[in-house]
Formats: structure tokens, sequence, C-alpha cells
């Protein structure tokens, strides 16, 4: 079995099934955070997916979300319908972004490979490869936060909870990190929770 974890630095679900004896390496345009793991630096869609049995997918949520719409549209017009609304003014091409990143993940979900799954949080990609799979949450595996997360599985069975915790209320969502909420990097907030990645491991391609 040989495992692809597309648009990953960290390695974190590439480790956890490592771990657990599967043959995977991580891909992304950043540098894998530990440079002696198997990696692919670059842009995934110079991959040959043919090589793969699985490939689980990150793509980036920035123009994706539900919360990034308020960013679509001049918010003087929030009372017109859409059609009738202008853009922005400090984004004026959001729209065209938004619509980019739909179709890249349009794109990984139709890449040859027997079996997929893709996450991203709450957002537009119902519109794009239909409604999620099934939804988790972080205290549901273990780390007591609340973020809630989509997963879109093909040939994949839906992730069972495994360690239910009471989640931290006092945090919107985030890492099991009291520090956290502080974090503006947007690539430490959107690092897999480690019982997430463990369930995956434990719970897909045995």
């Amino acid at each position: 079995m040989k495992l692809i974890v597309v648009c990953e630095f960290s390695g974190r679900v590439r480790d956890a099934f490592i771990k657990r004896g599967v043959d995977a390496v991580s891909c992304d345009i950043k540098p894998s955070d530990s440079l002696k793991d198997p990696h692919i630096q670059g842009d995934c869609r110079d991959i040959d997916y043919s090589e793969y049995d699985a490939m689980i997918a990150f793509p980036p949520c920035t123009y994706l979300t539900c919360t990034a719409n308020r960013w679509l549209y001049h918010p003087e017009d929030q009372d017109f319908p859409i059609e009738l609304r202008r853009p922005h003014p400090r984004y004026p091409f959001r729209k065209s972004m938004q619509s980019k990143a739909a179709l890249f993940v349009q794109w990984l979900w139709w890449r040859p490979v027997k079996h997929i799954a893709i996450e991203n949080p709450v957002g537009v990609l119902a519109q794009t490869i239909g409604p999620p799979t099934q939804y988790i949450q972080p205290y549901y595996f273990g780390d007591p936060q609340r973020k809630k997360t989509c997963l879109w599985l093909k040939n994949l069975p839906k992730l069972k909870i495994t360690n239910k915790v009471e989640p931290i209320v006092h945090f919107r969502e985030g890492y099991s990190d009291p520090d956290w909420h502080k974090h503006t990097d947007p690539a430490i907030r959107s690092l897999t929770f480690p019982g997430v990645a463990a369930a995956m491991a434990d719970q897909w391609l045995k």
C-alpha cells in the first residue's frame, strides 16, 4: 500500500501511517518540518498519481471556508442580491481566487487513486465535489478542541469516534495548545490534530 499525503508539510498524518507500516510520503510546496522523512517538495500537480493506492489531501482553505465569504463582496452591499453585489474594495479578485481554489480541490478528487480523503473546514466545497461524507471534531479523538471539519471520502470508511472528551469551550477552535488562538500563521492553525491523524492511520488502509 502506497499513500501520498498532499498539501502537508508537518508530516503529522504521513508519520502516523509510517508508524503503522504504510509506505507513505507527503507533498507540499514547503519543505517538510522533518527533513529526514519522505517528502516531495514541489507542486502536487506534477505528481504521477498512478503510482499510489491512496491519497489524503489537505488543500488550502483560505478562500474556501464560510468565514472567508465576508471578503467576497462590498460590505455596503450585504442587503443586495448576490448578483448585484460589488467586489470587496480591499480584495477585488477574491471571487476568482475562490473559484480557482475550488477547481483545485475538484482536480484532486478526480485523481486516478482508489482510496481518497479530502479534508477542509465547512465552506463552499459542497457545491464543488458534493456534500461531505462526514463531519468530525477534534474532541472525538482525544484533543479537547472544537473545530468542525469536513471529510470527503472515496472507498474509505467513515472515521469512528475513538476517545470522545469534553471540549474546551472558551476556544472557538484550535489546536490543543493554550496559546493556539494567538497564532497568526494559518499554517500553524491548520495543523492536523494528533488524535485525528492517529484515527486515520488506525482505521484506514489496513
